[in-house]
């Protein structure tokens, strides 16, 4: 099973345990729920959201909202969908965030507005969060850095495509791989560069590495 099947999956606990932390008389009304997450345009996300969706309808009284900005370098429209929501008073939040100190600041009119909140995919360091639903991304990415060692027959260039700057998810997965080459001398990582999450700009990048790098034995992607 893929990490975005297994993540997808997880969120089906997840909205009742948002339900359960919930404190405004939810067994007597129906609980809006709130899930926020990076953006909607790739097949994780989309997967995220069918995820989340599924367990909405298998909780009578739930009723759920997936909103996001339209890329996930649009962190000032995360918050700004965050604020509207928050004035809205749903029953609680499900959020990834774009960033951690831009974020911070309106998880805690959440906190002050009795609004629980769960924390997906990146976690930050926040206290007041119900939980956080996510995986080691580290340990992952240094899991699949040792299999591109062993699938280059450890020597060879290699390069990384990674998303936004700046976002934990990101460079925990870069540092991960990184662990794991640096115990392959014969790999050398002759390229890093940010694609943002995005296809186009993606395949933008990438052509533009093997103009330079045509003898690339291998390439690694954050997301």
């Amino acid at each position: 099973m893929s990490i975005a099947n297994r993540s997808s999956r997880l969120l089906l606990p997840a909205l009742p345990l948002l339900a359960a932390g919930c404190s405004r008389g939810l067994r007597e009304k129906a609980a809006d729920i709130v899930l926020v997450t990076k953006a909607l345009d790739s097949e994780w996300w989309q997967r995220v959201k069918a995820g989340a969706e599924a367990a909405a309808r298998a909780e009578p009284g739930v009723r759920l909202a997936v909103l996001a900005p339209e890329r996930e370098i649009n962190l000032a429209q995360q918050v700004a969908i965050l604020e509207d929501q928050i004035l809205k008073k749903p029953a609680a939040l499900a959020v990834a965030p774009c960033g951690i100190a831009q974020i911070l600041p309106v998880l805690d009119k959440a906190k002050a507005a009795g609004i629980p909140v769960l924390i997906v995919d990146t976690d930050l360091p926040w206290p007041p969060r119900l939980s956080f639903l996510g995986i080691d991304n580290r340990l992952g990415e240094r899991l699949a850095g040792d299999y591109i060692v062993r699938a280059i027959g450890g020597k060879g260039k290699v390069a990384v495509l990674r998303g936004v700057l700046g976002v934990t998810t990101h460079d925990e997965r870069l540092a991960g791989f990184h662990e794991a080459i640096a115990r392959a001398p014969g790999v050398h990582c002759v390229a890093v560069q940010p694609a943002n999450s995005e296809r186009a700009l993606g395949m933008s990048v990438m052509e533009n590495i093997l103009t330079i790098h045509p003898d690339l034995r291998a390439v690694f992607a954050t997301k």
